[in-house]
């Protein structure tokens, strides 16, 4: 049998990352648990439960076991039926026989939370795939419509919520530049891995087109040593509006912009996506 891979999804927030979950959990061959670090996981909080400390040595014998542990495989799909049967999705369980790529997804701040950046570096074999959204403009809005609607993500038929936002546009300014350093230091990260084991996708690259995103498919499953079948995620974005449609004050905000560094990225932001 072939040697089972290890691979993690780091990305930033708003980046598309749910819909490669949901890709890679179509294959037969493949698993992502998907989020693990961040306080309100459902396997962080039950690490906290068992008093487990947060030094990053620790941490790291905790993402390990995803990887390595049977109990942990079979524990962290339990984990996740009842939310599944709640939303009427299939339980897709799998045997541990039969996958070949196990995987977690996370955010980049928080792994620096945790302490554990080089384990990307460290972890003998595993593959990374980061996703990369560099139009800070457009993933601060969207952060912005999730604060504001709870919903991070929507599926094929799932209705989508919408409320238009107002936000003082110094405020405005300052989110992006926050977004904008997160990707700066998540892009640091990817440079100092092993080329060999690493797959870089561009968020707008690969969904403004459907080669580009056909592409990138077939060489995340190169990758992770699966068979390259025509898969296409459930998820689908929330929110395709232009930024005029999308922010209520957005004349201010766009005066305010236009004077700064980022005023080609909001530019290109306006027609949504």
């Amino acid at each position: 049998m072939n040697k089972r891979v290890s691979y993690f999804i780091l990305t930033n927030g708003r980046s598309g990352s749910n819909y490669f979950v949901n890709l890679l959990n179509k294959h037969p061959a493949a698993l992502n648990f998907g989020e693990t670090l961040g306080d309100w996981t459902h396997p962080w909080r039950m690490r906290r439960l068992f008093g487990r400390t947060d030094t990053p040595q620790s941490v790291k014998r905790y993402l390990d076991g995803f990887f390595d542990n049977p109990c942990v495989f079979y524990a962290g799909q339990a984990a996740a039926v009842p939310d599944r049967l709640r939303h009427g999705r299939p339980l897709n369980l799998k045997r541990r026989s039969e996958v070949l790529a196990v995987g977690l997804k996370d955010f980049h701040l928080n792994a620096e939370r945790r302490g554990v950046i080089d384990y990307f570096k460290e972890r003998q074999g595993l593959r990374v795939i980061g996703l990369v959204r560099r139009n800070p403009v457009r993933r601060y809005v969207s952060a912005l419509m999730l604060r504001n609607t709870g919903q991070a993500a929507a599926q094929d038929r799932e209705a989508t919520s919408f409320a238009p936002l107002t936000i003082p546009a110094d405020d405005f300014l300052k989110g992006v530049r926050v977004v904008a350093d997160e990707t700066t230091r998540l892009c640091a990260t990817l440079d100092e891995i092993d080329p060999a084991r690493r797959l870089i996708v561009d968020y707008a690259d690969y969904f403004g087109n459907e080669d580009a995103m056909r592409q990138a498919n077939r060489q995340m499953f190169s990758l992770l040593g699966l068979e390259p079948l025509e898969l296409a995620s459930g998820h689908r974005k929330l929110n395709m509006r232009p930024l005029r449609e999308t922010l209520v004050n957005y004349d201010e905000i766009a005066r305010t912009m236009a004077a700064h560094e980022f005023a080609e990225a909001f530019l290109e932001s306006e027609t949504g996506g």
